[in-house]
């Protein structure tokens, strides 16, 4: 690889953290705050709760949600979602914040993907 070649590969890793710290020093979320938030995030945070409750991460029975629930009435959502298990992992960390991180590596690894692709 060029010299110029590192400097594209940085510049597609700089820009998506500037994009990240705009978006939490404005206090914004990606999405509206009615679809996305109320459901993606709370119910990302009700399955980390549940698994970690349950100590596995196959919880069978969510009883905060639609007055309580099999987990696989949430499966649409993803419920081994690579950032649910890190969630439950990492429990004191806002479940929007882990989204939102976990979202903006994503766009960075598939940016230097496409322009390795592009590029070959």
């Amino acid at each position: 690889m060029k010299k110029k070649d590192y400097l594209y590969l940085l510049l597609l890793t700089i820009i998506p953290l500037f994009i990240l710290l705009f978006v939490k020093s404005q206090h914004l979320i990606f999405g509206n705050s009615i679809d996305w938030f109320n459901q993606h995030v709370t119910i990302a945070d009700t399955l980390r709760h549940a698994i970690r409750n349950e100590g596995t991460i196959f919880p069978t029975y969510l009883s905060n949600l639609m007055g309580g629930v099999n987990i696989y009435h949430f499966s649409y959502y993803g419920t081994l979602r690579f950032d649910i298990l890190l969630g439950a992992l990492l429990i004191d960390i806002k479940m929007v914040d882990i989204i939102i991180f976990y979202q903006i590596f994503l766009m960075i690894v598939t940016m230097i993907t496409c322009y390795l692709f592009l590029k070959a």
